[in-house]
């Protein structure tokens, strides 16, 4: 009977893979290729990784903090990603109070470890220059229980409390700095840490079951869609996942008045950014980090010149800020347009303007603050760039809610000032 169950699951693993392979074959078949030209630039054409001989430690170091900075997020943002281990939403209707459901969590733990464990011998291999010795060893090992250990600290995030969320992610915080001490010292304590939270997560962490069944579901509707090729239904399924319910920090919490209301709407707006989106532009930061301030993409073609390398670093910044100005100016227009709609405000345009704007200019603040100190710059081109950032979403600004023609002309005349005080204040 056992045996029957885990070949029904596996059968309609492989009918969904079958379908989805079979629809978009030719998509995933550009991704893998794009992904092994990339990793062979980097890994073999690249002057600091060579097979044969092990990466330089700064680059390790580079390597370790990126790690560290993904699954950090990763279990910060665990009570709403997909959890680690998927299982078929009708096995928990069949199999829940029985020995079985456990054997299926167990099944889905260990198939979970085993890609921790081939990324890890991956990327340990790449960082080890292609060698088997004792220190592509304790690489693998150290990678392994960091990312397994946090890939339980993501599952208890997902089905514990607030308190447990907190303390999971105060743990995972812990475990990545644990990832920049001596190597006789992190092997312990990233063993023990991943040895407690495997306990914790085996018989204190309670599973919230109601939550787990209802996303499971609708991960079995879209990819059941998806191997259809039905995208009716996924376009439907998307618009059903949308949060109708407003969680955390709501206007009427800060008891706003005439003067305040506005600004407050913009800073919880800010606030409700969506993190997939901070996500990706914290991925193009860092991209343009690595492209203009290291040597990892000295051998890609063009970026061997170190204008065109430094300029591409450029570019990716550029794209991060101005993509996160376009958003609060979206965010203005629309309170703006809300007044055509019927909605009577009692402030005029302007008043909006320059409430989201101070919004803005503190959220740049931050921005500058950040970007300088990643790039090691000083004081004063700090200030200047957040000058620039403040000019640029102004310039957008007025553009937007006034309608200033021609609208591409100041766009252009927009992007190109944010380019050159990118480029001076934090690249140059």
């Amino acid at each position: 009977m056992y045996k029957e169950i885990y070949r029904y699951e596996f059968r309609n693993r492989f009918r969904l893979f079958a379908g989805t392979l079979r629809n978009t074959w030719t998509a995933l078949a550009g991704l893998v290729l794009a992904a092994g030209i990339f990793l062979y630039q980097l890994a073999a054409g690249n002057a600091c990784i060579k097979p044969g001989e092990p990466v330089p430690m700064h680059i390790v170091r580079y390597a370790r903090a990126a790690i560290a900075g993904v699954r950090v997020f990763c279990v910060l943002c665990s009570p709403s990603f997909t959890p680690v281990v998927c299982i078929n939403a009708a096995t928990i209707l069949f199999t829940y109070n029985t020995p079985l459901f456990h054997r299926f969590i167990f099944r889905g733990w260990c198939r979970k470890s085993a890609w921790n464990m081939v990324f890890a011998l991956i990327f340990g291999l790449i960082l080890n220059g292609f060698l088997f010795d004792l220190r592509g060893l304790i690489l693998f090992t150290e990678l392994f229980l960091f990312i397994t250990g946090t890939a339980f600290l993501c599952w208890i995030g997902y089905h514990g409390n607030k308190k447990e969320y907190w303390i999971a992610s105060l743990g995972a915080a812990l475990i990545s700095g644990a990832l920049f001490v001596p190597d006789t010292i992190q092997l312990p304590l990233l063993t023990a840490a991943a040895l407690l939270a495997f306990l914790y997560v085996s018989f204190f962490l309670r599973m919230n079951v109601p939550k787990y069944y209802d996303r499971l579901c609708r991960l079995d509707a879209g990819a059941a869609a998806q191997s259809r090729n039905d995208f009716a239904r996924m376009q439907q399924l998307a618009e059903e996942n949308r949060p109708f319910i407003i969680s955390g920090l709501t206007l009427d919490m800060l008891h706003p008045v005439k003067q305040t209301a506005v600004f407050l709407k913009g800073v919880i707006e800010i606030l409700r950014i969506p993190k997939r989106i901070l996500l990706l532009l914290f991925l193009l930061v860092l991209s343009g980090r690595a492209i203009a301030g290291t040597e990892l993409f000295d051998s890609f073609p063009l970026l061997e010149v170190k204008e065109v390398r430094m300029m591409a670093g450029t570019l990716c910044l550029v794209m991060a800020i101005n993509a996160l100005s376009q958003m609060l100016v979206k965010q203005a227009k629309e309170v703006c347009e809300k007044r055509l709609r019927g909605l009577s405000l009692p402030v005029s345009d302007g008043f909006v303007q320059a409430s989201y704007a101070l919004a803005a200019v503190i959220l740049n603040l931050i921005a500058a603050l950040i970007l300088s100190f990643l790039f090691n710059r000083s004081g004063i081109k700090t200030l200047i760039f957040w000058g620039v950032t403040d000019a640029v979403y102004l310039l957008h600004s007025f553009t937007a809610i006034y309608e200033l023609k021609p609208q591409r002309l100041f766009i252009t005349a927009a992007t190109i000032i944010l380019l050159i005080g990118t480029y001076r204040c934090l690249i140059c």
